[in-house]
């Protein structure tokens, strides 16, 4: 028992595979070589895929400045969980949660080397944001008074302060232990006299 196959049917046959055989270049499957030679052997050419466009890196100006906005934001609110932190940058920045996560962990990092910094480092940058203050032409005269002060403290320039704590009447303190003596009747009774 032989079937036969008309050519109207084979032509059917040959259109079904090639639609398979499109199907799988579009999802950028690899092809078999039968595959290939179906698609040689038809009139029609196949649709090539459209290369999907990768989204690279941003800059890294724009890299450094997202990690100063991040954190100048987690320490003004230390304990905002991450979820409110992608729902306000991948809007902002047009960008993937993964993104923001590793932003946030750069700014973290970038916080805790900030502690590891030596005093010296300290008082050198807090001497010279006070200097910025004395010449800054807009800053007011208590600001710049302010500066001065901070910069006498910094540096020590300030005479040293005595501060002397006295008694009663401006006698000396007392160093004596304050005793207390609680005397009970003979009878043992813990009565106060005139109830």
């Amino acid at each position: 028992m032989s079937t036969t196959i008309t050519p109207e049917q084979r032509d059917q046959i040959a259109q079904a595979e090639i639609g398979n055989v499109l199907k799988k270049v579009k999802a950028g499957k690899t092809l078999t070589r039968a595959e290939r030679q179906l698609l040689e052997d038809s009139t029609e050419a196949p649709v090539q895929p459209k290369p999907q466009k990768r989204k690279g890196s941003s800059p890294q100006h724009v890299i450094e400045n997202r990690i100063k906005e991040m954190v100048t934001r987690i320490s003004s609110n230390p304990s905002a969980h991450r979820c409110e932190l992608h729902a306000e940058f991948c809007d902002k920045w047009n960008c993937h949660w993964a993104t923001v996560d590793r932003i946030l962990l750069r700014a973290r990092a970038y916080l805790l080397e900030q502690l590891r910094r030596s005093k010296e480092d300290f008082r050198c940058e807090s001497l010279a944001f006070y200097q910025s203050k004395l010449t800054d032409p807009e800053a007011t005269t208590s600001e710049q008074l302010r500066a001065r002060q901070r910069i006498d403290e910094l540096l020590g320039l300030d005479a040293p302060k005595q501060t002397e704590i006295s008694g009663r009447d401006g006698a000396a303190l007392s160093t004596a232990p304050i005793v207390t003596i609680i005397a009970l009747p003979d009878d043992g009774s813990l009565e106060t006299p005139g109830e």
